[in-house]
Protein backbone atom coordinates (compact mmCIF):
# COMPACT_ATOMS: atom_id res chain seq x y z
CA UNK A 1 0.00 0.00 0.00
CA UNK A 2 1.08 3.50 -0.76
CA UNK A 3 1.26 6.10 1.94
CA UNK A 4 1.16 9.53 1.37
CA UNK A 5 4.34 11.86 2.23
CA UNK A 6 3.03 14.42 4.90
CA UNK A 7 3.67 18.12 3.60
CA UNK A 8 5.83 19.82 6.35
CA UNK A 9 7.16 23.49 6.83
CA UNK A 10 9.59 25.34 9.34
CA UNK A 11 10.43 28.66 9.61
CA UNK A 12 12.68 28.59 6.40
CA UNK A 13 11.25 25.68 4.09
CA UNK A 14 8.51 23.40 3.10
CA UNK A 15 8.19 19.90 1.45
CA UNK A 16 7.51 16.69 1.54
CA UNK A 17 8.87 14.49 4.40
CA UNK A 18 9.18 10.37 4.16
CA UNK A 19 9.95 8.27 6.90
CA UNK A 20 11.06 4.67 6.07
CA UNK A 21 10.30 1.76 8.12
CA UNK A 22 14.02 1.60 10.67
CA UNK A 23 14.41 -1.50 8.92
CA UNK A 24 14.65 -0.10 5.88
CA UNK A 25 17.90 2.13 4.22
CA UNK A 26 17.17 4.76 2.05
CA UNK A 27 19.34 4.09 -1.17
CA UNK A 28 18.83 6.56 -3.67
CA UNK A 29 17.03 9.68 -3.98
CA UNK A 30 15.50 11.91 -6.79
CA UNK A 31 14.36 15.38 -6.70
CA UNK A 32 13.22 17.59 -9.74
CA UNK A 33 13.17 21.11 -9.82
CA UNK A 34 13.16 24.40 -12.60
CA UNK A 35 15.84 26.52 -12.56
CA UNK A 36 14.78 30.06 -12.04
CA UNK A 37 14.79 32.61 -14.05
CA UNK A 38 15.67 35.83 -12.56
CA UNK A 39 14.06 39.81 -13.78
CA UNK A 40 13.98 42.70 -11.08
CA UNK A 41 11.07 42.32 -8.83
CA UNK A 42 9.07 45.82 -9.58
CA UNK A 43 9.52 48.33 -7.05
CA UNK A 44 12.66 46.93 -5.64
CA UNK A 45 15.47 49.48 -5.94
CA UNK A 46 17.79 46.90 -3.46
CA UNK A 47 20.09 44.76 -5.13
CA UNK A 48 21.64 41.88 -5.17
CA UNK A 49 18.54 39.99 -6.00
CA UNK A 50 17.78 36.71 -6.52
CA UNK A 51 15.76 33.22 -6.63
CA UNK A 52 16.67 29.80 -5.56
CA UNK A 53 15.50 26.02 -6.06
CA UNK A 54 16.80 22.81 -4.44
CA UNK A 55 16.24 19.45 -2.77
CA UNK A 56 17.62 18.47 0.08
CA UNK A 57 18.31 14.93 2.25
CA UNK A 58 16.67 15.41 5.92
CA UNK A 59 16.25 18.61 8.01
CA UNK A 60 12.94 17.10 9.27
CA UNK A 61 14.10 15.27 12.12
CA UNK A 62 18.11 15.32 11.86
CA UNK A 63 18.24 18.66 12.01
CA UNK A 64 22.01 19.08 12.65
CA UNK A 65 23.30 17.93 9.13
CA UNK A 66 21.38 18.23 5.39
CA UNK A 67 22.63 17.80 2.49
CA UNK A 68 21.33 19.83 -0.41
CA UNK A 69 21.95 20.91 -3.63
CA UNK A 70 19.94 23.39 -6.29
CA UNK A 71 20.68 26.64 -8.60
CA UNK A 72 20.13 30.02 -8.16
CA UNK A 73 19.84 33.19 -10.74
CA UNK A 74 21.28 36.42 -8.81
CA UNK A 75 21.00 39.76 -10.17
CA UNK A 76 24.22 41.24 -9.03
CA UNK A 77 23.44 44.91 -9.19
CA UNK A 78 20.87 47.79 -10.91
CA UNK A 79 22.39 47.27 -14.24
CA UNK A 80 20.58 43.85 -14.71
CA UNK A 81 23.46 41.75 -14.98
CA UNK A 82 22.41 38.09 -14.18
CA UNK A 83 24.38 35.07 -12.89
CA UNK A 84 23.19 31.29 -13.05
CA UNK A 85 24.96 29.37 -10.21
CA UNK A 86 25.01 25.63 -9.24
CA UNK A 87 25.60 24.67 -5.94
CA UNK A 88 25.87 22.22 -3.03
CA UNK A 89 26.18 22.33 0.56
CA UNK A 90 26.02 20.20 4.10
CA UNK A 91 24.55 22.40 6.34
CA UNK A 92 25.30 24.09 8.70
CA UNK A 93 28.36 24.64 6.63
CA UNK A 94 28.33 26.78 4.09
CA UNK A 95 27.61 26.27 0.40
CA UNK A 96 29.88 25.53 -2.33
CA UNK A 97 29.55 27.00 -5.97
CA UNK A 98 29.28 24.14 -9.03
CA UNK A 99 31.66 26.00 -11.29
CA UNK A 100 31.36 23.62 -14.45
CA UNK A 101 28.90 20.60 -15.21
CA UNK A 102 27.28 19.22 -18.06
CA UNK A 103 24.41 20.62 -19.72
CA UNK A 104 21.77 18.53 -18.17
CA UNK A 105 22.93 16.87 -14.88
CA UNK A 106 21.98 13.77 -13.33
CA UNK A 107 22.91 12.56 -9.80
CA UNK A 108 22.92 9.26 -7.95
CA UNK A 109 23.93 8.77 -4.21
CA UNK A 110 24.95 5.20 -3.15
Amino acid sequence: MRRANPAVQSANWCGSVAHPPSTDKIKNMHGWFQHPSCSSRPGVASYPQAAAAWVGIDGDLWTSALFQSGTVCKIDNSTGVVRNEAWWQWYPSGAYTISSMPGELDCQID
